[in-house]
C-alpha cells in the first residue's frame, strides 16, 4: 500500500484549523486527513522553522484559495442539481443545503478577517471585563474602608 503525499496548502489548512482550537476529530471530519496524520503535521510545523515561515507568509492566500475552491465545488453542486429536484426537496432538506452552503465559507471569511487583523472585537466581552475590573476596584475601596473605620 502506496503512503499519500498530501500538498503543503493542506498543510496549511490543517494547521491553521489546529491553531484555532479545533478538536483533531474535527478537523479530520473537516479536511479528510487522518487523526494520525494531523498530529505529524501539527509536529513538522513545531519542527520545520522554514514551514512555519511559509505558513506564516502564506495563510492568507491558502485560506483565499480554499474558499475560490469551496465556491467553485458549491456552484458545480448547485448547477448539477435542476429546479425539478429541489422542488422535491423538503423545507428542511432546503434549510439544511442552504445552511451547509454558507458556514464553510463563513468560517474562512472570518480567519482571512483575523489574518488580516481586520477583525472586531467582542464588545460585549469587553464590557464585561470593565465591569470585573471596576467591581474589583469598588471591592477593595470598601475592603480598606472598612478596615479604617475599625482601626479607628
Amino acid at each position: 500500500m502506496g503512503r499519500r503525499t498530501i500538498s503543503d496548502e493542506k498543510k496549511v489548512v490543517v494547521k491553521s484549523l489546529a491553531d484555532t482550537g479545533m478538536p483533531y476529530r474535527q478537523i479530520n471530519e473537516v479536511t479528510g486527513v487522518s487523526l494520525g496524520l494531523i498530529t505529524k503535521i501539527v509536529k513538522e510545523f513545531e519542527a520545520n522553522q522554514e514551514l512555519i515561515e511559509w505558513h506564516r507568509k502564506n495563510k492568507v492566500d491558502v485560506l483565499m484559495q480554499a474558499q475560490l475552491e469551496n465556491l467553485a465545488i458549491q456552484q458545480a453542486i448547485r448547477d448539477s442539481i435542476t429546479s425539478e429536484e429541489i422542488e422535491k426537496w423538503t423545507p428542511d432538506q432546503k434549510a439544511r443545503w442552504y445552511q451547509a452552503a454558507g458556514v464553510d465559507h463563513g468560517i474562512k471569511f472570518d480567519k482571512e478577517r483575523l489574518f488580516l487583523s481586520q477583525f472586531t472585537e467582542n464588545v460585549s466581552v469587553i464590557i464585561g471585563m470593565i465591569n470585573e475590573v471596576k467591581r474589583r476596584e469598588w471591592e477593595e475601596e470598601l475592603k480598606e474602608t472598612e478596615e479604617k473605620k475599625k482601626s479607628e
